[in-house]
């Protein structure tokens, strides 16, 4: 395999160069939880209706090194979400609904940083199965239906609703 580096020769480019990496930040602890639960309420032949929920929990979002030094996780400390569908079986139709939040936290990654605020985001879904072909799927999500504005990460553009279609075969 070839191997080469390129060099300019204009002193103007020469020395340059940014080097992005990791630091090794040696022994950190952190302790968390991952829960996740699926409920399936109700169901008969013509109905299924099933509520869920997940939780995400770390003991610390800001790392302390021996030097003194803040180190942020770069992820929040509490994710959670709540879920609901119903399914109408002798007409094919589903609908559900969703519930997210992300706790804000200190996010800091090279040249990125600063605050992520909380996240508080509802999202809907709406679905088609027809009786007619059972291996063929529509579906419509809208994320976030209340349009709120955040980013995920400092550097990334600002997020608002997200509409979704699908069609979906089986065969």
């Amino acid at each position: 395999f070839p191997l080469g580096t390129i060099t300019p020769n204009d002193p103007n480019y020469v020395n340059s160069d940014y080097i992005l990496t990791y630091k090794n930040l040696g022994r950190l602890d952190v302790f968390g939880l991952d829960l996740g639960l699926q409920y399936n309420a109700y169901e008969d032949d013509r109905h299924n209706v099933n509520a869920g929920a997940t939780l995400s929990w770390v003991n610390k979002d800001q790392l302390t090194l021996s030097s003194g030094e803040n180190v942020p996780l770069n992820a929040p400390k509490v994710k959670a979400s709540v879920t609901f569908d119903h399914l109408l079986k002798k007409i094919g139709i589903g609908y559900g609904f969703s519930f997210r939040y992300q706790m804000g936290y200190k996010a800091e990654s090279s040249v990125y940083s600063g605050d992520v605020k909380a996240a508080y985001l509802p999202d809907l879904r709406l679905s088609y199965r027809p009786n007619f072909y059972k291996g063929l799927l529509l579906s419509i999500n809208v994320n976030n239906f209340v349009n709120y504005q955040w980013r995920s990460f400092p550097g990334t553009p600002l997020m608002g609703a997200q509409f979704f279609a699908r069609a979906q075969v089986t065969f």
